[in-house]
């Protein structure tokens, strides 16, 4: 075909038609450019599907990498909650003056239980390392970054700074004192439970865990909630760049 279009220019030119040529020399401009068009566009369209597939890749990995942090965070859930009902059975039996019973044993055990949150960030940080705006949807961006860099840095936050420093510093050192166990969720006998009825530090400290416990809660319900909204919307997006 090239070696036609070089005939047909040398005859224009013998010929001496400067117009036929002029319109030739255009038409092959033209064609060039058409030529250099197409190729941009399936290049264009080559980096796009790449694109694409990378960020299929990072969503599904970020999806399944939610399942054992939503597992982890309703197992906190249902730790503190079960806490909590602890904090009540112990308060109730020692300001209604009760008897001691050996269920009370685990009560008091675990009433002083502290729970933390293993975030589970490596693919997060791995996507954002190596640029989120991979993650063509604006809104589903934003919820990404909230999650991590809002959400559950929060909590850490609160666990570390809060939970585990009343557990460490206050609710640890009384159990040693007053109690005959080995820690976390094992069974803790009184030294003497009569005295327990009329401890002020030690009904203190039971009203302050509480509180501390129902705030760790309420944040942990929230990033639970956080989670599961996140990994929904990654499997619709997931949907859509896979149609």
């Amino acid at each position: 075909m090239f070696r036609f279009f070089r005939q047909l220019r040398h005859k224009l030119l013998a010929g001496s038609h400067f117009r036929r040529y002029l319109l030739y020399a255009v038409g092959e401009i033209v064609l060039v450019v058409i030529g250099i068009l197409i190729a941009l566009q399936v290049n264009s369209w080559q980096e796009a599907k790449e694109r694409r597939e990378r960020e299929i890749e990072a969503l599904s990995q970020l999806k399944e990498a939610l399942d054992p942090e939503i597992s982890d965070l309703q197992m906190n859930v249902d730790a503190i909650e079960g806490a909590l009902r602890s904090i009540k059975i112990v308060r109730n039996h020692l300001e209604s003056h009760l008897p001691f019973t050996d269920s009370l044993a685990y009560h008091f055990g675990n009433s002083s239980r502290a729970m933390g949150y293993i975030i589970n960030s490596g693919v997060y940080e791995q996507i954002k390392s190596s640029g989120i705006d991979l993650i063509s949807s604006d809104s589903l961006r934003n919820r990404i970054l909230t999650h991590y860099d809002v959400n559950t840095s929060y909590l850490v936050d609160i666990e570390n700074i809060l939970v585990h420093n009343h557990n460490n510093t206050i609710v640890r050192p009384i159990m040693i004192r007053k109690f005959d166990y080995s820690w976390f969720t094992n069974p803790a006998f009184p030294n003497d439970y009569s005295a327990l009825e009329n401890d002020s530090e030690f009904l203190s400290v039971l009203k302050t865990t509480a509180e501390i416990n129902r705030f760790q809660l309420s944040r942990t319900r929230a990033v639970l909630k956080s989670a599961k909204e996140l990994q929904e919307a990654i499997e619709e997006e997931l949907i859509q760049l896979r149609e």
